[in-house]
């Protein structure tokens, strides 16, 4: 089936909800709740902290935080609410407690905020771009993900300084708290770029991408398509395999990590990572709680969430796509063809990518008025490019992502210097007080 997409990014919701083999609905069942309906559950996780806005931890009644990922349970993106719930619990002793569904089994990702908002979800990581009319200035700042190098370490550790931007920003913060959502960690950057993969033949110059039907995941990655001159065609994820291996499209643009997972290598033959330009990345991403169930919580609680969301779950969230993204790199190397674009296909992504980050200013300038947020962020990722680099990161090892797969894999990237930097630049100092 192909689908179109009617909003600016409304993007496919069903990325990789199920690895294979993984039954589509998964339940994490925790502590007490075992044995209770799901409705049971929600309505007593919905209930959030102790109705007597305890003063402190130990006075705190026992609560159960509904949380949800996109992802099935084997997902390196659903083991970070893992690690998460076991450091929240251990932390609280057990006060604080976990209901975590899989595979978007509660509500679709495009209705978490709202979910956030009724009760049935507590936690979850979420997406604005997924609905851009629910939160636009953070749904925005999605179109102008590929501002980071390209380069494979430096991109990845970066980019996650948009969380700081995303923390300071009045504006992105405002627009939360008047939906009643508070952010544990803001615009958490996910992935510089997306690459490109092809069946049949290579897709790597301006030729090439003449009258190609491209798979793109959103409206953004649609108008790059189109600035190259091949076809952009809306197919929801877990239909790009049956799409590449019939021909439907010639290639897709798939995020990192999901290739591997949704075994799409078995019907390409051509994988296109770059080191100097690609198609937009992520970056409109955050750990949300309710309002609602942020207020009812102790000082202590509050601080030991945010403080596990900024080191546990983050740190879990990059070491695991870290690592997703180095074997996937191997995979593909022993499966498919690993290529770069050509340098027409450069030229003109980047002069695109200037054209995107004026129309997202003026777009901007219609939301809130005049303002300076695209020039803080690009600022932003300046100052994150010299702070990891100071720090002693670098790619000079590994010119290629694939030649940085193989490095990771051999001494994987010691996240330490860059958590400590983070925890100083970021954590600390919005921490609640």
């Amino acid at each position: 089936m192909i689908t179109t997409y009617h909003s600016a990014h409304q993007l496919d919701h069903h990325i990789t909800t199920q690895s294979r083999g993984t039954p589509g609905i998964v339940r994490r069942r925790r502590k007490a709740i075992l044995g209770l309906s799901i409705a049971s559950a929600l309505l007593l996780a919905g209930c959030g902290a102790d109705e007597s806005s305890a003063e402190s931890l130990e006075e705190m009644g026992d609560t159960t935080l509904v949380v949800q990922s996109p992802y099935g349970p084997n997902h390196f993106m659903s083991r970070m609410w893992d690690d998460y719930a076991d450091a929240v619990e251990e932390a609280t002793e057990g006060k604080i407690t976990f209901e975590i569904s899989y595979s978007s089994s509660i509500v679709e990702v495009a209705e978490q905020e709202a979910a956030l908002r009724d009760g049935l979800l507590d936690m979850a990581w979420s997406m604005p771009a997924y609905d851009p009319g629910e939160l636009p200035i953070n749904a925005l700042f999605t179109e102008i993900a590929f501002l980071p190098e390209k380069s494979p370490q430096l991109s990845f550790l970066q980019g996650y300084g948009s969380s700081e931007f995303g923390s300071l920003a009045e504006p992105l913060q405002n627009e939360l708290q008047n939906a009643g959502l508070v952010s544990l960690s803001a615009l958490v950057h996910q992935y510089s770029g997306y690459p490109l993969l092809c069946a049949g033949g290579p897709v790597t110059s301006l030729e090439d991408f003449a009258g190609s039907r491209i798979r793109v995941p959103g409206a953004g990655w649609a108008s790059e398509v189109e600035s190259l001159g091949g076809t952009p065609v809306n197919i929801v994820q877990n239909e790009v395999y049956e799409s590449l291996e019939r021909g439907v499209v010639d290639c897709a643009i798939v995020a990192p990590g999901n290739s591997y997972e949704a075994g799409l290598f078995d019907v390409a033959d051509y994988w296109v990572v770059d080191s100097e330009t690609t198609f937009q990345g992520w970056n409109s991403t955050h750990i949300l709680i309710a309002e609602r169930v942020w207020e009812d919580l102790p000082l202590e609680a509050q601080q030991i969430l945010w403080d596990e969301a900024g080191s546990t779950l983050l740190r879990s969230m990059m070491q695991y796509s870290m690592d997703s993204s180095a074997e996937e790199l191997l995979t593909a190397d022993e499966q498919v063809e690993i290529l770069e674009f050509e340098d027409d296909v450069r030229q003109a992504l980047n002069a695109h990518h200037e054209d995107t980050i004026t129309d997202a200013e003026a777009r901007l300038a219609d939301l809130i008025g005049e303002n300076t947020l695209i020039g803080d962020y690009q600022e932003n990722q300046e100052r994150w490019l010299e702070l990891v680099t100071a720090l002693g990161y670098s790619d000079d090892d590994h010119s290629t992502w694939l030649e940085w797969a193989e490095s990771h894999r051999d001494q994987p990237v010691d996240l330490d210097p860059f958590f400590e930097a983070f925890e100083e630049e970021v954590v600390q100092p919005h921490r609640p007080e």
